[in-house]
C-alpha cells in the first residue's frame, strides 16, 4: 500500500511538470511550417476586437507594463490578461517583437529584388511583388499574411486612430525589410518604410483576400 501511494504520487507530480516553454523574443521564424505565435496572435486579436479607433495606438511607449508583459509571454502565461488601460504597453511589446527578430520577415536575400520593384508601377510593381512574396519561406509568408492584414484593418481607422499605413511603414518597415548591413548597424533607409506601407495599401491587390489561406496573386 506505501508502495502504491508512492507510485500514485509519482504520476501526479509527472502529470504537474510545467510543460517545457518555447521562447519567441529574439527567436527565428519557423520556416517550413504556417507561423503565427500565440501569444502575437493573442495580442493582434484584443487590438483589432478592442483598441483598434484608439487614438494614438502605437505611441511609442517604455512603460514597465511592457517589460512586465513581456515576462509573462516568456514565462508562458497564456491566454494573456490585457486590457484596454494599457493599450500602448500592449502595441509596445508587438513592436519589440518584432523588432528582436534576427532577420526581417522578406528575408536579406530578397532585399535588393524588393527594392527594386519600387521603380515598377501598377500592375508589373503588383506582379513582381507577389512573384517575390511566392518565394519567401512559408512561415515568413504565414506570418507577413497575417500582420499585413492587421495594419491594413488598422489604417481603415486613421481618422479615429490617427495611425496611417505611412506611420506603420516608419515604425515597422526596418524588422519587415531590411540588408543585412543595415539591420546589423540599426542604420536604417527610408526604402524599407516606403515598400512596407506600399504592401499595407495594396493589401488586397498583393494577396487573394476571398481565400481561406490567402496566397500571392501571380
Amino acid at each position: 500500500t506505501h508502495m502504491l501511494k508512492r507510485l500514485m504520487g509519482r504520476k501526479k507530480k509527472e502529470k504537474e511538470a510545467p510543460k517545457k516553454l518555447k521562447k519567441i523574443f529574439g527567436m527565428p521564424i519557423e520556416p517550413n511550417k504556417e507561423f503565427i505565435p500565440e501569444a502575437i496572435d493573442q495580442i493582434v486579436t484584443f487590438l483589432e476586437d478592442i483598441a483598434i479607433g484608439e487614438y494614438d495606438l502605437f505611441r511609442f511607449c517604455t512603460s514597465p507594463d511592457v517589460v512586465d508583459l513581456k515576462r509573462h509571454i516568456d514565462n508562458g502565461d497564456l491566454p494573456l490578461k490585457l486590457n484596454k488601460e494599457s493599450i500602448q504597453s500592449v502595441t509596445g511589446v508587438l513592436i519589440l517583437y518584432f523588432r528582436e527578430l534576427p532577420e526581417p520577415l522578406l528575408t536579406f536575400a530578397l532585399y535588393d529584388e524588393f527594392v527594386q520593384s519600387i521603380e515598377f508601377e501598377g500592375q508589373e510593381r503588383l506582379k513582381r511583388t507577389a512573384s517575390l512574396l511566392a518565394r519567401i519561406p512559408l512561415g515568413n509568408y504565414s506570418f507577413l499574411n497575417f500582420i499585413l492584414l492587421f495594419f491594413w484593418k488598422v489604417k481603415e481607422f486613421s481618422v479615429t486612430n490617427g495611425v496611417t499605413s505611412t506611420t506603420l511603414g516608419v515604425i515597422f518597415g526596418p524588422y519587415i525589410l531590411s540588408s543585412s548591413q543595415d539591420f546589423s548597424s540599426q542604420s536604417y533607409s527610408n526604402v524599407s518604410n516606403d515598400v512596407v506601407t506600399w504592401l499595407i495599401d495594396h493589401y488586397p491587390l498583393v494577396f487573394d483576400v476571398n481565400s481561406n489561406n490567402p496566397t500571392p496573386l501571380v
